[in-house]
C-alpha cells in the first residue's frame, strides 16, 4: 500500500471509496493514518493492526472500523488479501463511534469486497451508491472487545514483558511472580502496574493474547492440538474450553468463514 494509493482516498470528494490489497507472508505496512474512518476486512489470512493503545487482530469473519486521524500499522504473518473502504464520516451518519471489531456476515463481506472492487468509483454509479448506503447499514453491530488486546503505552518494563510474549520471546507459562523477580518487583507492584497499563490482569492479559496468537493457524486450517500446544495448553480440550469461553464460539466458529448472523 503505496503513500501514492492512500493519497487520492484522502482528497477525493465520494463519501465512500473502496481499496483492495494483497499481502505476502511477512508483510508489514508502517506506522501511518487516515483523514478518513476506515473498515478493514480480510477474505483470506489474518490482519494485525497495532496502535500506540491496542493491537486488533482480525481474522476473516470479523472487520476493524477505525476513526480518522488513529495512527496505525498492519502486519501479516501468512498471505493476507486485504479489503478496506473508507469513509468520510462527516458526511455519512450511522457509523460506529469507536474503534474496534466487527463480526463480519456474509453480506457485508461481499459488500466491502465490491466496494473494494469498484475503488475511487464506488458511488459513479446508482448501484455503487446503494452498496454504500447498504454497507452503513451493516456496521450496525455490536463490537467484540475478545479481539483487541490492549497496549501498555507508559511504562517500558510492562510493554517489555507484553512484547516478549507476543514475539515468541518468552514461554505463555512463564507466572506473574517470575516477571515481578526478573524486573526486580514485588509481585503486587507488577500486578498493579500491568492493571494500570493494560486495564486487565496479567492473567486476563496473557490469556487472551495466547488465544489471539493462534487465530493464524486456525484460519490456515491448521490442526488444534499442535495450535494448543504452541500458545501454551496442555491439551486440545483446555485450548477449546479457553477458546469458547472467551470468544463465545468454538476453534471452528473462527475458521476464516464469514457467518449470518444469529
Amino acid at each position: 500500500m503505496s503513500t501514492h494509493d492512500l493519497a487520492a482516498h484522502e482528497v477525493t470528494g465520494a463519501v465512500i471509496t473502496g481499496m483492495a490489497q494483497d499481502y505476502a507472508s511477512g508483510s508489514l505496512v508502517p506506522m501511518h493514518e487516515h483523514r478518513r474512518s476506515q473498515l478493514l476486512c480480510t477474505m483470506t489470512g489474518v490482519l494485525r493492526v497495532d496502535t500506540p493503545q491496542a493491537c486488533w487482530v482480525v481474522p476473516p469473519s470479523r472487520a476493524l472500523w477505525l476513526g480518522p486521524g488513529v495512527p496505525h500499522r498492519l502486519r501479516m504473518r501468512s498471505a493476507t488479501r486485504v479489503r478496506c473502504v473508507f469513509v468520510d464520516g462527516r458526511r455519512a451518519g450511522g457509523l460506529p463511534q469507536r474503534d474496534g471489531v466487527l463480526p463480519v456476515s456474509p453480506l457485508l463481506q461481499a459488500l466491502v469486497d465490491e466496494l473494494a472492487r469498484l475503488g475511487l468509483q464506488a458511488e459513479h454509479s446508482r448501484r455503487g451508491r446503494l452498496l454504500a448506503a447498504l454497507l452503513r447499514e451493516e456496521l450496525a453491530v455490536p463490537q467484540e472487545p475478545a479481539f483487541q488486546l490492549p497496549w501498555p503505552a507508559g511504562d517500558s518494563r510492562i510493554e517489555q514483558v507484553c512484547l516478549a510474549l507476543t514475539s515468541g520471546q518468552a514461554p505463555w507459562e512463564r507466572q506473574a511472580a517470575q516477571w515481578a523477580e526478573r524486573l526486580a518487583m514485588s509481585l503486587k507492584t507488577f500486578q498493579r502496574h500491568f492493571q494500570r497499563q493494560t486495564g486487565m490482569s496479567f492473567g486476563q492479559w496473557r490469556l487472551r493474547a495466547r488465544l489471539l496468537a493462534s487465530l493464524d493457524g486456525l484460519v490456515a486450517g491448521q490442526p488444534i492440538l499442535p495450535l494448543a500446544l504452541a500458545c501454551g495448553y496442555e491439551s486440545h480440550s483446555a485450548y477449546t474450553y479457553a477458546f469458547r469461553r472467551h470468544f463465545g464460539v468454538a476453534p471452528k466458529g473462527l475458521d476464516g468463514q464469514a457467518r449470518a448472523p444469529r
